[in-house]
C-alpha cells in the first residue's frame, strides 16, 4: 500500500558501491534530486553516512520524509557482527521460535520504535546472527541488504515480487547494489546500451529478464538472496522461495472462494487498521475487490469514516470516472472525480525520477493529482494483476502444433522480439507439473 501522509511524494533510496571514492558519492543521481532537487542524504546515524572495511564500500542512504501516521520507509538493525538496512515495509515473519505476536502485529498498535516493521526486521536480524534466519518466512514489500562483519561479505534479499526494484552494476573494478538505477549506472560507469532489452521495452514496455538500459547494469530477480564479495563481485545467488500449485480436490469451489474470501479479508483490515484510505476506482475487477473488501460489514476502516475513493479520466465525459462513481455510490463512499490536467512536461523530472525510465512517462497520469490525494489520505490503496491471478491469458488453451497435445511438464512458453539481425526471447510463462494450469513465470 503506497504510503501518502500529506506530503507530495515518499520514497527512500539506498546505495552501496564498491571500488569508489567517498567524495563521487555525492555526485550520483538521486532521486531527491528529480522530485525535490536535492542531494543523496547523509543518513540519520553514523552507521549509515559510511560504512568502511576493507573492501572500501561505502554505504549511501537517502531517507524520506516521515509525517505523523506513517511509518519510515527505510529502517536500519545491528545485531551482533550485522548491520541490516530494509527499504520499504515488512507485514510478517514467522521464525521457528516466534510466538504469535512476533509474526503478526496490528499497524494500529503502538511501537514506540518505529512499527511493525522496525519490530520484524529486529527479529530477522536476531535469527541472521544465529545462523536461523527463514527468508521464505519474510512477507511484505521490501529490499533487504546485510553487512556481515566477520566476512566483510554483502547480502540481498528481494521480495517475492520484487515490488521495490533492486539493481546490481559492475564494470571492471567497480561494483554497486542500489534501490535507484542511474545512481548504479553512474557509481560504476555504465555506457554500454543493452539493446536485447531496450528491443524488448519498445515492444512490450517492459524489460525482460534482468535486462535494464545498460549491459552493465541488471534488475535483481524476485525472491532472491544474492551474496557479494568484499570488493562487490557476485559470489551466489539462489532463490529462498517458489511458488508452489497445490489445489485441493476435495473443496468445493464455493469452500475455495470462502477461504479466499477471509484471507483477503483479513489482509484488507490489517493494512488499513487505524489509517486513513484513499481507494482509487476504475470499475473494473481490482478497485471494485477492493471497494467490497474495505465498505463490507465489520469493516472498521469505513464505519469509522476513514475511507474515500477517486478516480480520474479526461474529461468530464470519461465513462472511467462514470463507471467509478457508480461503484462508489453502491458501497456509499465519498468520492472524488479529477480530470486529468496537463501536468507531463511540468512535471517531467518527478516522473522520470519515480518511474526511472522503466515505464512510458505518459502512463502514471495520477502524478497529476498527487497533491489532492495526499492532502486527504495516510494511505493509497490500488489493486493490481486480478485479471493475471484469476485467469490464463488464454495460455491454457495454447497446444504445441495445431491438433497437437497440450504443453507438457516443465514447458516455458516464450515469445521473441526481431531486433534487427538478432531476436529478442523472453519468458513469458511456465506450465506448473502436469501443465494443465498455468502459472507466471519470472
Amino acid at each position: 500500500m503506497a504510503q501518502g501522509g500529506g506530503l507530495l511524494y515518499r520514497f527512500a533510496d539506498m546505495i552501496v558501491s564498491f571500488g569508489a571514492e567517498q567524495d563521487e558519492a555525492a555526485r550520483w543521481p538521486s532521486r531527491r534530486q528529480g522530485l525535490y532537487d536535492g542531494p543523496w542524504g547523509s543518513g540519520r546515524t553514523p552507521a549509515d553516512r559510511q560504512i568502511e572495511h576493507k573492501g572500501g564500500a561505502i554505504v549511501r542512504v537517502s531517507p524520506d520524509d516521515v509525517s505523523e501516521g506513517c511509518e519510515p520507509l527505510l529502517h536500519t538493525e545491528r545485531v551482533g557482527a550485522w548491520n541490516l538496512w530494509a527499504l520499504g515495509e515488512l507485514h510478517g515473519y514467522a521464525p521457528e521460535n516466534a510466538g504469535a505476536a512476533t509474526g503478526k502485529i496490528s499497524r494500529s498498535e503502538p511501537d514506540s520504535h518505529g512499527g511493525r516493521t522496525a519490530r520484524l526486521l529486529r527479529a530477522f536480524a536476531r535469527d541472521l546472527a544465529q545462523s536461523r534466519e527463514r527468508p521464505a518466512a519474510l512477507n511484505g514489500r521490501f529490499l533487504l541488504l546485510a553487512l556481515d562483519g566477520r566476512t566483510g561479505h554483502w547480502h540481498v534479499w528481494t521480495d517475492r515480487f520484487g515490488t521495490i526494484h533492486g539493481y546490481y552494476g559492475r564494470r571492471g573494478n567497480r561494483a554497486a547494489v542500489g534501490s535507484f538505477s542511474p545512481a548504479v549506472a553512474r557509481a560504476v560507469g555504465a555506457r554500454t546500451l543493452d539493446w536485447l532489452g531496450l528491443a524488448g521495452y519498445f515492444a512490450t514496455a517492459c524489460f525482460f529478464e534482468a535486462h535494464t538500459h545498460f549491459e552493465e547494469v541488471e534488475i535483481l530477480r524476485p525472491a532472491t538472496h544474492y551474496t557479494f564479495g568484499r570488493d562487490g563481485r557476485l559470489l551466489s545467488a539462489g532463490r529462498y522461495w517458489d511458488w508452489r500449485h497445490d489445489p485441493d480436490p476435495t473443496r468445493s469451489f464455493e469452500d475455495t472462494l470462502a477461504a479466499f474470501d477471509r484471507a483477503f479479508r483479513d489482509a484488507v483490515d490489517d493494512l488499513s487498521a487505524g489509517v486513513s484510505i484513499a481507494l482509487p476506482v476504475s470499475g473494473g475487477l481490482d478497485s471494485r475487490t477492493n471497494a467490497a473488501a474495505l465498505t463490507r460489514r465489520g469493516s472498521a476502516a469505513f464505519s469509522e469514516r476513514r475511507v474515500w475513493a477517486y478516480s480520474y479520466g479526461y474529461g468530464p465525459r470519461s465513462s472511467e470516472t462514470r463507471v467509478a462513481r457508480q461503484v462508489a455510490a453502491a458501497r456509499s463512499i465519498p468520492f472524488r472525480a479529477f480530470e486529468v490536467p496537463q501536468y507531463l512536461f511540468d512535471r517531467l523530472d518527478a516522473t522520470t525520477a519515480t518511474m526511472e525510465g522503466f515505464q512510458d512517462v505518459t502512463l502514471p497520469r495520477q502524478i497529476g493529482m498527487i497533491e489532492e490525494v495526499g492532502e486527504r489520505t495516510g494511505y493509497v490503496m490500488p489493486g493490481h494483476w486480478g485479471g493475471a491471478w484469476f485467469g490464463d491469458f488464454g495460455f491454457a488453451r495454447v497446444r504445441a502444433q495445431p491438433g497437437g497435445p497440450p504443453p507438457s511438464e516443465g514447458t516455458r512458453m516464450r515469445c521473441s522480439i526481431s531486433c534487427g539481425d538478432g531476436a529478442v526471447t523472453g519468458c513469458l510463462i511456465d506450465y506448473p507439473p502436469g501443465g494443465s494450469q498455468p502459472m507466471p513465470g519470472r
